[in-house]
């Protein structure tokens, strides 16, 4: 049974299934409980943020810490390895939906509310995805798209990325 699991989730993180920054447990923290590499790598890139801390273990059973904040009124998260290296960040973009995305949501779909609109950066793997969170009567469907708003194969990341 656990080889069959482990092969599972092989299989699901070599077709991108599962992000690496999928949260098993989350803990808020202090600061001063974040390492001095993250902190210095967040606040050159953030100075002024006010951030919330929590240390997350992904499905890698890796350590994270994740920074939430607000910058110029988009709330953000961001992933951190230990060793102050940005894994993802997620920054909300809010109603700010190209309009030939939407015209294809509107093409694919009847009735319909637009939750959340997320831009997601994978630092280690130079990739940007956008994360589109749609209401669709009593279920919540997540659409990814590429960095050219172009669809990706449907997959559960409101679970993966603790949403």
């Amino acid at each position: 049974m656990k080889i069959q699991v482990l092969i599972v989730l092989f299989i699901c993180f070599i077709f991108g299934n599962v992000p690496e920054v999928s949260a098993q447990k989350e803990n808020k923290v202090e600061e001063d409980a974040v390492g001095m590499q993250v902190l210095k790598t967040h606040y050159e890139k953030y100075p002024l943020a006010l951030t919330t801390w929590s240390r997350v273990v992904n499905l890698k059973n890796q350590e994270l810490y994740k920074a939430k904040l607000k910058v110029n009124d988009s709330k953000m998260e961001i992933f951190y390895r230990s060793n102050g290296k940005i894994q993802v960040e997620l920054a909300d973009q809010g109603n700010n939906i190209p309009g030939d995305l939407l015209a294809q949501i509107d093409a694919e779909m009847n009735k319909y509310k637009v939750r959340s609109f997320t831009k997601a950066t994978y630092f280690d793997k130079n990739k940007v995805e956008y994360l589109l969170k749609i209401q669709l009567r009593s279920e919540v469907l997540t659409k990814t798209y590429d960095k050219d708003f172009n669809p990706l194969p449907d997959r559960d990341l409101n679970m993966a990325l603790g949403y």
